[in-house]
């Protein structure tokens, strides 16, 4: 990571050609809230029976075209079997609804790799796709629908790309659901912009955390519906702890360490980890509360850190502690133990067996639900190799 730049926050700035970018989406247009299978206007389409999707056997779109083909299998995407996607349709979704990409992680080992397009679907309680976009190719490479702003009548998606400087890096923007346009994130961090976005976690309220990085370090931001002009502002995080960062890491994959309803997030002092201590600060930032709470553990092994750290709840967190068997030989092995830490009161750690099937939520599948918090899975990184 790069050093946090400047001391305090700077304020967020209008979209002028002089300023610096604040983490806002272009403006267009906001969209009139979808409508609800409950609202007393007549609904269009077929009559409302009593199925899951409200949606009678015969009342369905026609089938869409079929998109798997011999170069989509060598790339090991499946598009699902999907209907038409009609106006109507949108009366119908509610409660039960999803939203999911069909997409895939360029391969870089393979000369005549062909990257499949991501397509966005509409899904049913009933398990029925509704095609809604192919996205743009910019967007094609392991996308992902992060959260539903089901009143905006947009979804937030996240993919990766190629940056000119840093090589691969990670890119946000919103999804028009009725149009398929997308309007990229552009985010300011201490006077740069950033070069990388990573969305980190959407609680069931629609409150959304994302990390942005420029040249001059990184950044926390929150955006909630109506909190700024746009949503966006900068995270409590910023302004109390400003090196606060990811708490753990994995080996292969990676995602920031949440809890379940996608409303907590665990952070440690980047600075900490270059550092020969035998203390480990933590951080628990509440989204919905834009709050933080510090925690600090001592007497620990020397320039120890955490490992497949996972929340179980709110406020206990599993990991292995991971450090040098003789922290003063570069060439030392590691040792690790199971622990449990306590976010709870002044907060502990205990030395534990350490099972790791709580962090299973990494396989969820990567499905947006109405009025639902976002699965841990969708923020999941691989590393490609």
């Amino acid at each position: 990571m790069g050093d946090n730049g400047a001391d305090g926050l700077e304020p967020m700035v209008s979209h002028s050609p002089s300023a610096e970018p604040s983490p806002t989406m272009s403006s267009s247009p906001t969209a009139e809230p979808t409508p609800d299978a409950s609202a007393s206007a007549p609904l269009a389409g077929p009559p409302l029976d009593d199925s899951a999707d409200g949606i009678p056997e015969d009342g369905y779109p026609p089938l869409a075209p079929d998109r798997n083909s011999a170069v989509t299998a060598e790339a090991h995407v499946t598009y699902p079997e999907a209907l038409v996607m009609e106006e109507w349709v949108w009366d119908r979704a509610g409660s039960g609804w999803s939203l999911e990409i069909a997409s895939v992680q360029m391969n870089f080992y393979t000369d005549d790799w062909t990257q499949p397009p991501a397509v966005l679907y509409l899904v049913s309680p009933e398990e029925r796709y509704f095609e809604l976009t192919e996205l743009p190719e910019r967007t094609w490479d392991d996308a992902r629908v992060v959260s539903w702003r089901e009143g905006h009548d947009t979804a937030m998606i996240w993919w990766a790309a190629d940056d000119a400087e840093h090589g691969r890096a990670g890119f946000g923007g919103a999804v028009d659901l009725r149009s398929g346009e997308v309007d990229d994130l552009s985010m300011a961090v201490y006077g740069e912009t950033a070069w990388d976005h990573r969305f980190v976690m959407a609680n069931a309220s629609g409150d959304e955390l994302w990390r942005a990085e420029s040249e001059a370090g990184f950044k926390y931001n929150r955006w909630s519906d109506g909190a700024d002009e746009d949503g966006w502002v900068a995270s409590a995080v910023v302004d109390e702890f400003p090196s606060a960062d990811a708490a753990s890491f994995y080996i292969g994959s990676e995602r920031p360490i949440t809890t379940a309803d996608g409303d907590r997030v665990l952070l440690r002092p980047s600075e900490e980890l270059s550092q020969d201590t035998t203390t480990m600060t933590l951080f628990a930032y509440d989204l919905a509360a834009d709050e933080v709470t510090s925690y600090r553990f001592d007497r620990l092994p020397r320039k120890a850190e955490l490992m497949h750290a996972f929340f179980d709840g709110s406020d206990s967190v599993y990991a292995l502690l991971h450090y040098p068997v003789d922290p003063d030989s570069s060439a030392s092995h590691n040792n690790s133990h199971g622990v449990r830490v306590s976010l709870a009161g002044e907060g502990s750690i205990e030395r534990i067996e350490y099972d790791d099937e709580g962090g299973s939520g990494d396989t969820e599948r990567r499905r947006i639900g109405f009025g639902e918090s976002s699965p841990r899975s969708v923020a999941r990184e691989d590393c490609g190799c």
